[in-house]
C-alpha cells in the first residue's frame, strides 16, 4: 500500500503544480513559465501555451528534490539546472553567500599562501632549460649522513670518468662578498671607491652552456676560463644587478671593479630571464678557477674542502638509478685513490629539478605552518556549516513540501551539496586571489627585514600559480565544499514532515529538547570550531612566551653595549703577519672613538659558525684517556676582561702567549673541565690534546683548519656561556690565544660607553676609512644574539595571525549561532517572561546553554594543545611545554571572548516583550 500512498501523492502532487508554484516552489514555476513562453514565441496564444506547458511539464517530469526532473535530459542537464537554481538561492540571499565566500576566501587563501612559497622553493621546475634531467651528485659522509656539497677534485673525477652524464657542472655560493669599483690598498684613503656588499658565485666555464642561460651583452665563460687557476679575471654580471648597479650601461663591458680586492674585468650581462639554480640570484658569476684568488679563505684544490655544488646532466635515456650505480663505482674508486680524505666516503645521485627539497628543519617548519594553515580552514568550514544550518532552518518547509511531492532524500542531498559546492569554489577563486596579491608583499617584507650586510635584494622565486597551486586549491575547495555542505545537507533533508508543513512561514521550529541549541549538529560544530581556536592559540603563546624567555636567557656574557665588526681582512689575501697587523690597528682607530670602552677580537660572535675540535686529557690525569668533541674560539688576551665572561679558577691569556713561538696553552669551561676530568681532580696545570695531526701530504688547506696542539696546559677555567646556541649552555668548549692567523675569520667585539647605536654610524664610518674596499659591516651584538630566534619568531607570527584568524571566525559563528537560535525562540522566551521570568533568567538561559558547548571545546582544545606543545619544544627555550600561562591565559582569554559573543543576543533576548512575543506566531 506504501507505493500506491506515494503514487497518488505524486499525482495530487503533479495536477495542482501550479497552485504550489505559487505558494513555496518558485522553481518548478519558473520551468513552466519558461516552457509557456517558448510556446507563445512559436505562435500559440497565452491562455494554450499555458496549458500545454503544464501538460508538457507534468508529463515528461518526475517531481524530485526541488519538484522536477527532466527524463530526456540526462545528468548533464540535471546538473545544470541544479547549478541555475543554486545561483538563483544564493542571489536572493546576498549577505549568507557574501559572509560565506569571505569566510573561506580566508581559510583557502591563507592555505595557497603557504603552499605557494613552498611549491616556489621545492617543487617548482628550475627556469633552466630540461630542468627535469639534471640531478645532483651529494656526498655521503661515512656516518650515513648526506651533504648537499662536494669537493672540487671529486667533481673533477666524476665529470672525467662518467658515462652517463652529457655534462657536469659545478658552483659555490652564492655569498656575501665586498665588491667596489675599482681595488685599494689596505689603509689607502681612496675617496672614489666605495665598497658594497654583493652576491658572488663561482662556476664552471660549462654553467651557462649546460643551463642554457644566454646573455643580454658580451658573453659568458669559455673552457680555458675555468682550467687555470688566477689566470682569468672575467665576470659576467646578473641582468637586475647589471641595471641596479650601472644602470643598465651598455659600455659596462670590459669596465673593472674589484671583489675583495682582486681586480675582474666584466665580460658578459646574462639574459633577464637566467638565474641559474640558486633561489638567491648571483649579482656576478666568477670562474671557479679565479675562487682561490678572490676568495683565498680556502682552497678549491682541497680535496676535503666540501664547499661546492655539483649538478649533472643526464643523457637522453638514462636513468637516475643507472647515474647511480655507475657514480657508486666512481665514489668507490676515489675511496681507494684517496683513503685519507675519502674512505668510506659515497656519493647520492638526487633529482635537481628544483631549486631545493626540503627536508630536516625546513619540512618541520612546512608542515607545522601548513597544520595550522588547515586548522583555520577547518574553523571557516565549521563556521559557514552553522550558517548552512541556519539557512537550511529557514527553508525546513519548503524542503518539507518537496519530499512530500516525491523527491528523494539524495535528490535533495545532491542540490544542497550543489549549493555549498557553488559557496566553495566561489571562495576558492577569491582565495586564490588574495593569496596572489599577499605574496609579493610578504616576500618583500621577508627581505626587508634580513640585515642589510647579507646583500639580499633578489630572488629568482616564481611565486606566481601554476599547475600544482591550482590543484591544490581546487582539492582544498573540494574538501571544504563536502566538509562544510555534507553534513547540513543529511540534516536538513529529513525534516519532521507533519510539523514543518504546519509551521506557518515565520514561525518557530518546535524545541525537541532543552537548551539553546535545538540542533546536536551546532553543538558539534561550536565545539570544533572553539577546540581548534584554542589550539592555535595556546601553540601561540608557547611560542611567544618561548621567545620570551629566550631573549631573558642570561648568556653568560655582556651583550647590551657590544658592536660586532667584521673587516672580513682574511678574503684580501695578505699573510698571517700582515693580517694581524691590521687586526691591530684596526683596533687601535675604533678604541681611540668617543663612546667606545674597549675593542677586543675573537675568531667567534654569537650566531657565527661554530667548528669543533677533538680534546683528550693526557693519561697523567686520573681520568686520563678521557676525550670529547668541544667548540673553541680564539680571543685576543684581553677578551675575558671585556666581555664580562668570569675566570673562576686560573687565569687569563698574556700578550706572550699569543706568539707563535710561545708554549701552547688553554682555559677549558667548566662543563669542558667536568667532562675531561674526575670530580675533584684540580684542572690547573693539566695537559690535554686538541685537535687530530694534519696529513703530511694534504693539498690546500681548508676553510678555517682545526686546530692542532699535541699537548697544551691548562691555565684557567671560565664560567659557563652559551656561545653556541642561545638555548643550551655550552656542553664544552676551548678558548685558545688568538696568534697571528689568515685561516680564520676575526670578529672585533667593541664594547661601548653607552648606547650602542650612538657610536655605530662613527665605527662604520672609521672602518670604511681605514680601508675603502672593506665594506664596513657593524652589527650590534645583541641583534645577532637575537638572530637565533628569528625561526622561532616566524613560527610565532604565523601561529599568531592564523590564532587571531581562528579567533576572529569562532566568536562570529558563536555569535551567529546564538543569535539565531534567540531568533527562533522568541516566542518561548516570550512565554517564560510572561510566566515570571526575569532578565536575568533568560540572561542564564541563553548563556549557560551557550557556555556548556564552550567549555567542552574548551576541554577538547586543551588535549589537542598538549599533544601539539610536545611538537614546538624545540623552539621553546627551556619553557614547559605544558606552561600554565599560556594553557590558561588563553582559555580564559577564549572564554571571555565566547562569553562576551554570547552576552550580545543574550542581553537582546533578555529585552523581548512578552505580549510582542507572544504575538509572534
Amino acid at each position: 500500500m506504501g507505493w500506491m500512498k506515494s503514487f497518488v501523492r505524486r499525482a495530487r502532487g503533479l495536477w495542482r503544480a501550479d497552485e504550489i508554484g505559487r505558494e513555496i516552489d518558485e522553481e518548478m514555476r519558473f520551468h513552466i513559465d519558461m516552457r509557456a513562453e517558448e510556446n507563445v514565441r512559436r505562435g500559440m496564444s497565452p491562455e494554450e501555451a499555458r496549458r500545454e506547458a503544464l501538460r508538457r511539464f507534468g508529463n515528461r517530469t518526475r517531481v524530485r528534490e526541488r519538484g522536477y526532473e527532466v527524463r530526456g535530459g540526462g545528468w548533464l542537464e540535471t546538473v545544470w539546472h541544479d547549478l541555475r537554481y543554486g545561483a538563483r538561492v544564493l542571489r536572493k540571499n546576498p549577505g549568507f553567500a557574501a559572509a560565506a565566500v569571505f569566510t573561506l576566501a580566508l581559510g583557502i587563501g591563507v592555505n595557497t599562501t603557504v603552499f605557494t612559497l613552498c611549491n616556489a622553493f621545492a617543487w617548482r621546475p628550475l627556469p633552466v632549460r630540461d630542468p627535469g634531467a639534471l640531478v645532483r651528485v651529494e656526498r655521503v659522509n661515512p656516518d650515513g649522513t648526506r651533504a648537499e656539497t662536494t669537493s672540487y677534485p671529486d667533481h673533477a673525477y666524476f665529470d672525467e670518468h662518467n658515462q652517463v652524464f652529457a655534462g657536469m657542472l659545478v658552483y659555490a655560493g652564492p655569498a656575501p662578498l665586498t665588491m667596489s669599483e675599482s681595488p685599494s690598498e689596505a689603509g689607502a684613503a681612496d675617496a672614489g671607491a666605495r665598497a658594497e656588499v654583493a652576491q658572488i658565485a663561482f662556476v664552471s666555464g660549462n654553467y651557462f652552456s649546460l643551463l642554457g642561460g644566454a646573455t643580454q651583452l658580451g658573453r659568458t665563460f669559455t673552457s680555458d676560463e675555468d682550467t687555470t687557476q688566477g689566470t682569468h679575471p672575467v665576470a659576467v654580471l646578473s641582468h637586475k644587478y647589471w641595471q641596479r648597479r650601472f644602470g643598465a650601461d651598455t659600455r659596462v663591458l670590459g669596465k673593472t671593479f674589484a671583489i675583495n680586492g682582486r681586480q675582474l674585468n666584466v665580460v658578459g650581462v646574462a639574459a633577464a630571464d637566467f638565474y641559474g639554480v640558486t633561489p638567491l640570484v648571483p649579482d656576478v658569476w666568477v670562474p671557479v678557477a679565479m675562487q682561490n684568488s678572490v676568495l683565498p679563505i680556502f682552497d678549491s684544490r682541497d680535496r676535503g674542502a666540501t664547499f661546492f655544488r655539483s649538478v649533472g646532466r643526464l643523457k637522453p635515456g638514462v636513468t637516475t638509478e643507472q647515474a647511480q650505480a655507475e657514480i657508486d663505482v666512481l665514489a668507490g674508486q676515489l675511496a681507494r685513490s684517496f683513503p685519507e680524505t675519502n674512505e668510506r666516503v659515497g656519493a647520492a645521485v638526487e633529482p635537481a629539478s628544483s631549486f631545493a627539497r626540503l627536508d630536516g628543519f625546513l619540512r618541520t617548519m612546512f608542515f607545522l605552518v601548513l597544520a595550522a594553515d588547515l586548522l583555520v580552514l577547518l574553523v571557516a568550514c565549521a563556521n559557514v556549516a552553522n550558517l548552512l544550518l541556519a539557512r537550511a532552518s529557514a527553508r525546513r518547509r519548503e524542503i518539507a513540501v518537496r519530499l512530500a511531492l516525491g523527491a528523494t532524500r539524495g535528490r535533495l542531498v545532491r542540490q544542497l551539496v550543489t549549493e555549498s559546492l557553488m559557496l566553495s569554489f566561489a571562495g576558492g577563486a577569491l582565495g586564490l586571489l588574495l593569496a596572489v596579491w599577499t605574496l609579493d608583499v610578504v616576500l618583500k617584507v621577508v627581505l626587508a627585514g634580513l640585515p642589510p650586510e647579507m646583500g639580499v635584494v633578489n630572488t629568482a622565486f616564481d611565486l606566481s600559480p601554476d599547475v600544482r597551486v591550482f590543484a591544490y586549491t581546487l582539492l582544498l575547495t573540494l574538501v571544504a565544499g563536502v566538509t562544510f555542505g555534507l553534513a547540513p545537507a543529511l540534516q536538513a533533508s529529513r525534516p519532521d514532515l507533519v510539523s514543518a508543513l504546519k509551521q506557518a512561514d515565520g514561525g518557530a521550529a518546535r524545541v525537541r529538547r532543552r537548551g539553546i541549541f535545538r540542533l546536536g549538529l551546532r553543538d558539534v560544530l561550536v565545539g570544533v570550531q572553539v577546540a581548534v581556536c584554542l589550539v592555535l592559540l595556546v601553540g601561540a603563546g608557547l611560542l611567544i612566551r618561548g621567545v620570551r624567555k629566550g631573549q631573558s636567557l642570561d648568556a653568560g656574557y655582556e651583550t647590551a653595549r657590544f658592536l660586532v665588526v667584521e673587516p672580513n681582512l682574511l678574503s684580501l689575501g695578505h699573510d698571517a703577519a700582515r693580517t694581524a697587523e691590521m687586526h691591530r690597528q684596526l683596533s687601535e682607530r675604533l678604541q681611540a672613538l668617543p663612546g667606545v670602552e674597549s675593542v677586543t677580537l675573537s675568531t667567534r660572535t654569537a650566531g657565527a659558525r661554530k667548528t669543533a675540535v677533538a680534546a683528550v686529557a693526557e693519561p697523567g690525569a686520573q681520568g686520563g684517556g678521557r676525550q670529547l668533541r668541544a667548540y673553541y674560539t680564539m680571543v685576543a688576551p684581553n677578551y675575558f676582561e671585556t666581555t664580562g665572561i668570569a675566570v673562576l679558577r686560573g687565569r687569563g691569556f698574556t700578550e706572550q702567549e699569543t706568539r707563535e713561538t710561545a708554549p701552547r696553552v688553554a682555559i677549558l669551561s667548566e662543563a669542558t673541565a667536568r667532562r675531561l676530568f674526575v670530580p675533584g681532580e684540580e684542572p690547573l696545570g693539566r695537559r690535554v690534546r686538541l685537535g687530530v695531526a694534519p696529513a703530511r701530504d694534504a693539498a690546500g688547506r681548508q676553510f678555517e683548519p682545526e686546530p692542532y696542539s699535541p699537548s697544551c696546559e691548562v691555565i684557567g677555567v671560565a664560567k659557563d656561556v652559551r656561545s653556541v646556541r642561545i638555548s643550551e649552555v655550552d656542553d664544552a668548549l676551548v678558548y685558545l690565544p688568538l696568534r697571528p692567523t689568515n685561516e680564520v675569520q676575526v670578529w672585533l667585539l667593541a664594547r661601548t660607553r653607552g648606547e650602542p647605536r650612538s657610536v655605530l654610524g662613527a665605527v662604520r664610518d672609521e672602518v670604511e676609512r681605514f680601508d675603502r674596499g672593506i665594506y664596513p659591516n657593524v652589527t650590534l651584538l645583541e641583534e645577532t644574539v637575537a638572530q637565533q630566534l628569528l625561526p622561532a619568531r616566524v613560527l610565532t607570527l604565523a601561529c599568531s595571525v592564523l590564532g587571531a584568524m581562528g579567533l576572529v571566525l569562532a566568536s562570529i559563528g558563536l555569535y551567529g549561532v546564538i543569535s539565531y537560535s534567540v531568533a527562533q525562540r522568541t516566542h518561548e522566551i516570550g512565554v517564560r517572561m510572561a510566566l515570571g521570568a526575569r532578565r536575568r533568567d533568560v540572561l542564564r538561559l541563553v548563556i549557560g546553554g551557550g557556555m556548556r558547548v564552550v567549555l567542552a571545546g574548551v576541554v577538547a582544545g586543551l588535549i589537542g594543545a598538549a599533544a601539539l606543545s610536545k611538537v614546538l619544544v624545540g623552539f621553546l627555550y627551556g619553557l614547559s611545554p605544558l606552561d600554565p600561562l599560556a594553557f590558561g591565559g588563553v582559555s580564559l582569554l577564549l572564554a571571555t571572548v565566547a562569553l562576551f559573543a554570547m552576552y550580545l543576543p543574550a542581553r537582546r533576548a533578555a529585552r523581548v516583550d512578552p505580549v510582542i512575543a507572544l504575538r509572534h506566531e
